[in-house]
Formats: C-alpha cells, sequence, structure tokens
C-alpha cells in the first residue's frame, strides 16, 4: 500500500505483489454484515478530519440561511488550508471537494462521501428536513472522533519504532463525512 500511495504521488506505478477483494456483505443474505473496512488515521489526521467536520457543520447551519454565505466560509476554510486562491475564485458549481477540503482522506477509498460532491446549487434545492439530517449526521460523526480520539486500548503502533504521534486508529468506513 504504501508503494502504490508513493507511486500515485510520483506518477510511477509500482509493481502488484498482491490483489484480491473482499466482500462487507454476504454474497447471499445481503443484510448480514460480514467485515468492517476501515481507515488507519494518525492521531493528527483524525484531528485534522473533526476540525475540517465541525467547519463544514458551521458553515452548513449558516448555510441554511444563505448557500452563498456556506461556500464563502468553506472557500475562506480551503483558503486558510494553502489551497491555491486561483482554483477558489471559480464560483462555477464549486463542491466540496472541489475545494479540497476532503480529498486527503477520501481520495482512492472505495467509498462514497455524503458531502464531497455537494455544490451551493445542490445545497440550495436541499429541503430544511434534508439540510438538518446532513448536519446531524456530520455533527454525530465529530461526536464518533472524538470518542475514537479518546479510545487508548484501540490505537495501533505499526512498527515497534513508532512515536505516539505516529500510531493510527482503525476508522470505519461510514464514520467518514
Amino acid at each position: 500500500m504504501q508503494l502504490a500511495y508513493l507511486g500515485s504521488k510520483q506518477n510511477v506505478s509500482a509493481k502488484n505483489f498482491f490483489e484480491g477483494w473482499i466482500a462487507d456483505r454476504d454474497l447471499v443474505n445481503t443484510t448480514m454484515q460480514t467485515s468492517t473496512p476501515v481507515v488507519l488515521l494518525t492521531k493528527a489526521q483524525l484531528s485534522d478530519m473533526r476540525d475540517l467536520v465541525k467547519n463544514v457543520v458551521e458553515a452548513a447551519n449558516t448555510g441554511i440561511l444563505s448557500p452563498d454565505d456556506m461556500f464563502n466560509q468553506l472557500r475562506d476554510i480551503a483558503l486558510k488550508m494553502g489551497k491555491d486562491p486561483e482554483e477558489l475564485k471559480s464560483k462555477d458549481k464549486q463542491s466540496i471537494a472541489s475545494l479540497g477540503l476532503l480529498g486527503e482522506y477520501l481520495d482512492d477509498l472505495p467509498y462514497k462521501s455524503e458531502i464531497a460532491n455537494i455544490d451551493e446549487e445542490y445545497f440550495a434545492t436541499m429541503s430544511p428536513q434534508d439540510q438538518d439530517n446532513l448536519i446531524r449526521s456530520l455533527e454525530s460523526k465529530i461526536k464518533y472522533y472524538q470518542t475514537y480520539n479518546d479510545d487508548t486500548e484501540r490505537w495501533v503502533k505499526l512498527s515497534d519504532k513508532a512515536q505516539s504521534s505516529e500510531y493510527v486508529y482503525p476508522v470505519p468506513l461510514e464514520a467518514l463525512p
């Protein structure tokens, strides 16, 4: 996985030494879950994701009254994160993903984010109930992230020489924003 990641960042391909698949549901009884796919995040990554989701929730609460204000706040957050201001100038259907807010956490995952593809137009056409459901879902995920952070028993050391800042936590895919 590490070679594939580095290869994707440097535009070179890593040699495949293992390829396979696993179903997270029973193939016969699809209501029965057989495994829980997880993403391993460090404490800093988990904290960054929590802060990012908090910012999206705050912006969404503002956006209930004015979707323009919501995406202006999200653009400001993207700028503070060091995103290219030229890319953010265009207001044409910019989604949360295109602002670069969630990319590093969700890229290359077999996961469909509930917020990544939301743009101003879509958010404005959501019913108040749908907007409220989205905000509540994100708020519950923030609580999960705090629970994960506090769960000292499940932090995993991937190498004997790993410092505590390099420990990872298995975050289920469904807990991602």
